[in-house]
């Protein structure tokens, strides 16, 4: 038919009384394509879900106070401070304002937030291994990786990656988790150390993998967790 008003308006009307499909003999159903870019978490084989009551009561009462305020924007936030410090960068609110949409204009809890995030960061620079960072020769806050597994590739963000003087590195992960379970990290944690291996050029012996719990002011090395675990197996 041709491309007119007219031939559209008479096609239409056919249709409320004709069904022009009836005698379709196949039809060709749409195939979406295989996803090509994976994260890190994707990974795991199961999501946990952590039933640990929360520690902190001030965190307890904003959380329940303020249901659209999420861990995930906590740790968003505690992450963004951390990030500044090992920049040098002294602005107040180093974190985008989209994180405490959910505190709904609560000036209090706002400040109370802000403040435990700064606590954990110092929390964590006052620690052996935050010390350890300081005598970094090189270092690198969300450092952006892809690595290749067989089709995929697997893109992601490190939260800090440090270069010591004997050479080795290690690889910095900060959890607000409530409860210690590294266990569930460490596939993660061998994607980030394969990664920086190849990127780096060096070979996996000289990176060293952490988990620092800004809840709980813990470090906990999982190096060894990481490397016996085959990646190209979750793919």
């Amino acid at each position: 038919r041709k491309n007119t008003k007219t031939e559209k308006m008479t096609f239409v009307a056919r249709l409320k009384t004709e069904n022009p499909y009836e005698k379709v003999l196949n039809v060709i159903k749409k195939q979406s394509a295989a996803k090509k870019y994976l994260s890190p978490s994707s990974f795991s084989s199961e999501e946990f879900i952590s039933t640990a009551a929360e520690t902190n009561p001030e965190l307890e009462n904003i959380f329940n106070s303020h249901p659209d305020f999420k861990a995930n924007n906590l740790g968003t936030i505690a992450h963004a401070y951390i990030e500044a410090a090992i920049n040098k960068n002294q602005e107040e609110f180093p974190f985008s304002t989209k994180e405490i949409l959910g505190l709904k204009n609560d000036e209090k809890a706002v400040r109370t937030v802000v403040e435990i995030c700064k606590t954990m960061r110092d929390s964590f620079f006052e620690s052996e291994l935050g010390k350890k960072v300081e005598t970094s020769t090189w270092h690198k806050a969300e450092y952006s990786f892809k690595l290749r597994l067989k089709e995929k590739i697997v893109s992601g963000i490190i939260d800090l990656v440090c270069k010591m003087p004997d050479e080795t590195f290690m690889v910095i992960d900060f959890k607000t988790d409530r409860e210690i379970n590294p266990q569930i990290h460490c596939t993660q944690l061998a994607c980030y150390r394969k990664a920086l291996s190849q990127m780096k050029g060096i070979p996996p012996e000289k990176i060293q993998c952490f988990l620092f719990y800004l809840r709980h002011q813990k470090t906990v090395e999982i190096t060894e967790q990481t490397e016996n675990i085959n990646l190209e197996s979750f793919i």
